[in-house]
C-alpha cells in the first residue's frame, strides 16, 4: 500500500499544503474548525506525520521530558501516564527522568537532551530548580507543584478540599466519635490538615477533640493511635496508607471497619481498592493532571497561550467504598 502523503491530505480537503502543515503543527494562526477537517482526514486515512520532517519544518523536537521523584509513587505514575496520552495524542514523544537516585545529576543531564520544554512532577528544593531552570535555559516548564524562584504554571491536586471532603463526611452525622490523624512531614499533608480544620471550626467545633497528630516512629505511632481509635466511630487519616493502619488497629480490637467503624483515607493508591474491606478514599486526579500540564505546555510552544504564568487547583473527588459503610 502506498504510503499517504502531505500531498493527499491537501487534495482531499481541498486545502493548501502550507495550510494542511499548519493544522497538523497545530499553529495557532489555523481555526479550530480547519484543524479539526484536517485530522479527520487524516484518522480516514491512517496518516501520521512524520516526527523528523515536522521537527525539519518548525525546529522543534516533538519531545518533552517528564521529571518524577519516583515512578513507584502513585501521584508520579498517574502523572505520567496522562503525560502520556497528551503527547500521544499530539504525536509527542516523552522522555522519562526519574530522580531517585543521582538527582542533581539527572537534572543536569537535560542540558543535552532535544526537548520542547519539561513537565516535573516532584518536590524540587531551590537548588535543585537552579539546576533545571539552567539545564532547561529559556524552554518551558510546567509543574504540579511550585517551584521555588521559578515563575512557571503550575497545575496541583487541591489538597486543602481533598481535606474538607474528608471533614464533611466524617461529621456529616454529628461530632460525636469523630477523629482525624494527621502525620505532618510534607506540606501536602499539611493542605490536608487545614481543609479538615477549616471544616471542623466552620461547624463551631474544637480541633484538638478531633484531630491527632502522631509521631513518625512506628512503636509510638501505633501506641497512640490504639487508644485513640478505640471509642471513635468515624476516622479519617491523612493518606490511604494510615487510614490501613487505622484498619488493622481497629480489626484487632474485635471492630469491623464498615461495620462497627467508618474509615476514610487520601490519595485512592491502588491497594485502597484490593483490600478487604475496600477503602474509602479521596482521588487526586494525577492522570488527569499530568495530561492537562502537557496540553498547558504545548500551548506555550505553540505561543497560543502567552499569558503570565498561572496556577490551576484540580478539584479531587471521594471514592465511596467499604470501610465507610459504617456510617449509615
Amino acid at each position: 500500500m502506498a504510503r499517504v502523503t502531505i500531498e493527499e491530505i491537501s487534495r482531499r480537503t481541498g486545502l493548501s499544503r502550507g495550510t494542511v502543515s499548519r493544522a497538523l503543527n497545530d499553529r495557532p494562526d489555523i481555526s479550530e474548525q480547519t484543524k479539526q477537517r484536517v485530522l479527520a482526514e487524516c484518522q480516514k486515512l491512517n496518516y501520521v506525520p512524520s516526527r523528523a520532517a515536522r521537527s525539519l519544518a518548525t525546529g522543534r523536537a516533538y519531545t518533552v521530558a517528564v521529571v518524577v521523584d519516583d515512578l513507584r509513587l502513585t501521584l508520579s505514575s498517574r502523572f505520567l501516564q496522562g503525560a502520556i496520552h497528551g503527547a500521544g495524542d499530539a504525536n509527542y514523544v516523552v522522555n522519562v527522568v526519574e530522580l531517585s537516585r543521582d538527582p542533581e545529576t539527572r537534572l543536569r543531564a537535560l542540558a543535552n537532551e532535544r526537548i520542547d520544554g519539561v513537565l516535573v512532577c516532584a518536590s524540587l528544593g531551590s537548588d535543585s530548580v537552579a539546576i533545571l531552570r539552567d539545564a532547561v535555559n529559556e524552554r518551558n516548564i510546567v509543574s504540579s507543584t511550585p517551584l521555588p524562584e521559578a515563575a512557571c504554571d503550575v497545575l496541583t491536586t487541591d489538597d486543602a478540599e481533598s481535606g474538607r471532603l474528608v471533614a464533611v463526611e466524617l461529621l456529616r452525622f454529628g461530632a460525636e466519635g469523630v477523629l482525624y490523624v494527621h502525620a505532618g512531614g510534607s506540606p501536602t499533608r499539611d493542605r490536608r490538615l487545614a481543609g479538615v480544620t477549616e471544616v471542623i471550626r466552620s461547624q463551631g467545633l474544637s480541633v484538638d477533640s478531633i484531630v491527632v497528630s502522631v509521631p513518625a516512629e512506628a512503636a509510638a505511632r501505633r501506641a497512640m493511635l490504639a487508644e485513640r481509635v478505640r471509642g471513635a466511630r468515624r476516622i479519617g487519616a491523612v493518606d490511604d496508607f494510615l487510614a490501613t493502619e487505622v484498619m488493622f488497629l481497629c480489626a484487632g480490637q474485635h471492630r469491623e471497619p464498615g461495620r462497627d467503624v467508618a474509615i476514610i483515607g487520601q490519595g485512592n493508591e491502588p491497594f485502597s481498592a484490593l483490600i478487604s474491606p475496600t477503602l474509602t478514599s479521596v482521588e487526586l486526579n494525577g492522570e488527569e493532571i499530568g495530561r492537562r500540564a502537557f496540553e498547558m505546555l504545548l500551548q506555550r510552544v505553540n505561543l497560543s497561550r502567552m499569558d503570565a504564568a498561572q496556577r490551576i487547583e484540580i478539584a479531587p473527588r471521594l471514592i465511596g467504598r467499604a470501610s465507610s459503610g459504617g456510617a449509615a
